[in-house]
């Protein structure tokens, strides 16, 4: 459905950005020119962004090689991409369509249906396109001090491509134009679906343009003999906060129309192997002091669906659900020193009445406390109010758990595990601090262990300007050092820039602005006249290894667990606190693979050893 009011209110800006999806040179006056235009087809790797004027990638560690003549999913030589996947898997590729002669117009993309053996076929409509959107970094990610390292190191100015706009958009999706001498990208999810048979499946892709001739490439699929569990053993969240969906698409967040946006959210979330909420979605309440009352009926409308899993095509309820109490509610934040009993009464009540619902609707949910308004404390006074509103989480529920985040305060960690040792059930630190071996020792007390968002060379770099592998660090690293869960802080930081698909710099102002397009995994729609959620790069990077994790962990299950520890180390050497703690580090890149190819090359020996080690107990 369109949303009129959104489109104009976007009008200018997509004024530019028709030139824009690629850079300049859409727009040009079509002067006759000498050469007939011509389709130039190659492939390369989902984290793996190419340069749509140089066509060299975004990628310093592999930008020599020539990406055209072959690659892990390509072959220039008999023209075909070529891909392998388990069943219940969802694998992903760029195609990049390159303008020989003179430059494309009209360009369509279609995918066949892939024949397989014994009549078996994956349809084309298990095959999902999307055209890769460029976003001009003026300005690359750079550190506001010398403890922020996020977003480094920075590749530099340049084009890049991330959000990924589906083909059924109107005027934005097909038919599309490529100057002459460029490229465009175009992603490619195919589905393996369940109960597939394994073995070879062959299909083609076919691209034309206006007077050029069609141009088309091979679809071969190897389909492996095991099958990606629905369940999310890789345990993976990022939120979005209450104030950016319903405001940016001008609905109204009660209304059916923001609940169905707001469900984008989170199905697609679940597609990419990843836990959503939302924050600050407290419900309706009523009463004064002590006597607060809770009306449920909007709330569970609203959330129902995740925590009984109706709204999902698995049927499986969300993993974690964020009890969403906080400094400020329900208790106003000036309660905590002029009326503390009061303050602290209402927020036991709540929490009281938020175990017994769940448990009478039986929903079963990791639940936990995250009060945000103490996030990433540094001072005693801040200490002292964590470990009391600990005790009343305690008090009031065994089941909800108390979660809480720390940055810099953890240079020094052995202090704070000792203040806080019977307050915290689950350590999210940042990445630029965790320190491995003690948070192991927690973790054997029966705490969890979560890391957030930080930079190379502690964990991958999330933002548009770092090289597309970031976030598929995060899974590897989490299997490395047996981290209960990753976070990463936000899906979608859309609401700090004019424009998020035109201006990456998304901080509160231009003078202090974060690293570029930073917690931005998804992007609205609205600017282009849809009500859609659109993925990115970035996010199928997540779900590549989330997904990447399963096969570990189906490894382990078949009792060879050590052959998956030995193939992550081969691509992940050190990382988190085993990476240093010299602050002189930030701006390096991690210590692990940075070859999109050699991430595909560990996963078929992944692969490999499941299919082995089933074998060895049939």
């Amino acid at each position: 459905m369109s949303d009129i009011g959104a489109s104009r209110a976007c009008l200018g800006f997509l004024v530019l950005a028709c030139l824009g999806a690629l850079p300049a040179g859409a727009g040009e006056v079509d002067w006759p020119r000498p050469q007939q235009p011509r389709i130039m087809l190659w492939a390369v790797p989902g984290e793996l962004r190419v340069d749509p004027l140089t066509g060299r990638p975004h990628n310093p560690h592999v930008r020599d090689r020539d990406w055209r003549k072959g690659n892990s999913v390509w072959s220039a030589e008999d023209r075909a991409v070529r891909l392998a996947g388990a069943r219940n898997e969802w694998l992903g590729f760029q195609l990049i369509i390159e303008a020989a002669g003179d430059g494309l117009k009209y360009v369509r993309l279609r995918v066949s249906d892939l024949a397989g053996p014994a009549g078996a076929k994956i349809l084309a409509r298990d095959v999902k396109l999307f055209r890769v959107w460029y976003t001009e970094v003026t300005e690359p990610s750079r550190m506001l001090s010398g403890f922020n390292a996020m977003g480094l190191p920075s590749l530099g100015v340049g084009w890049y491509g991330d959000a990924l706009i589906p083909f059924h958009v109107p005027h934005w999706g097909q038919d599309f134009a490529v100057p002459a001498g460029r490229n465009q990208a175009v992603w490619i999810d195919l589905k393996i679906p369940k109960g597939c048979p394994p073995g070879p499946y062959d299909g083609k892709i076919t691209v034309t343009a206006d007077r050029a001739g069609p141009a088309e490439a091979k679809l071969a699929l190897t389909v492996w003999d095991f099958e990606v569990p629905d369940k999310l053993n890789a345990r993976a969240e990022a939120p979005f906060y209450k104030w950016t969906i319903a405001p940016l698409f001008k609905a109204d967040a009660k209304s059916e129309r923001g609940l169905a946006l707001e469900r984008q959210y989170f199905r697609l979330s679940r597609q990419h192997r990843m836990i959503p909420y939302v924050y600050d979605t407290w419900p309706e309440s009523a009463g004064s002091g002590l006597d607060i009352q809770i009306d449920w009926s909007f709330h569970d409308k609203r959330f129902g669906p995740y925590l009984d899993g109706s709204a999902y095509d698995d049927r499986l309820p969300i993993e974690h659900w964020n009890v969403p109490v906080d400094t400020y509610w329900p208790s106003d934040r000036g309660w905590v020193g002029s009326q503390p009993e009061l303050y602290y009464g209402r927020l036991e009540k709540v929490l009281t009445e938020y175990d017994r619902h769940f448990r009478q609707k039986g929903w079963s949910p990791r639940m936990y406390v995250f009060f945000q308004g103490l996030d990433e404390p540094s001072q005693q006074a801040q200490f002292e109010r964590i470990k009391k509103l600990a005790e009343v989480v305690h008090k009031s529920s065994k089941r909800i758990k108390m979660r809480h985040d720390f940055y810099t305060a953890f240079a020094n960690p052995q202090p704070l595990l000792k203040y806080f040792a019977d307050s915290i059930d689950i350590w999210c630190i940042s990445g630029c601090f965790y320190p491995v071996g003690l948070l192991q020792a927690e973790q054997a007390r029966g705490k969890e262990a979560w890391f957030y968002q930080g930079s190379e060379p502690w964990i991958g770099s999330e933002g548009l300007d770092n090289t597309a592998l970031g976030l598929r660090t995060w899974a590897w690293i989490g299997w490395k050092y047996r981290v209960d869960c990753w976070h990463n802080w936000c899906a979608g930081r859309w609401q700090d820039s004019e424009n998020i698909f035109l201006y990456p710099q998304n901080g509160r102002t231009r003078q202090a602005w974060r690293p570029n397009s930073n917690g931005v995994m998804m992007y609205p729609g609205s600017c282009f006249g849809v009500d859609e959620i659109f993925p990115s790069i970035r996010l199928k990077a997540y779900r590549r290894g989330n997904t990447d994790y399963e096969y570990m962990f189906l490894l382990k299950q078949l009792g060879a667990g050590e052959q998956a520890d030995r193939i992550v180390g081969t691509i992940i050497r050190k990382a988190l606190g085993e990476a240093g703690n010299d602050r002189s580090l930030i701006g390096r890149f991690g210590d692990w693979s940075q070859d999109p190819d050699e991430w595909e090359r560990a996963r078929a020996k992944l692969a490999e050893a499941i299919l082995a080690a089933r074998k060895s107990t049939q």
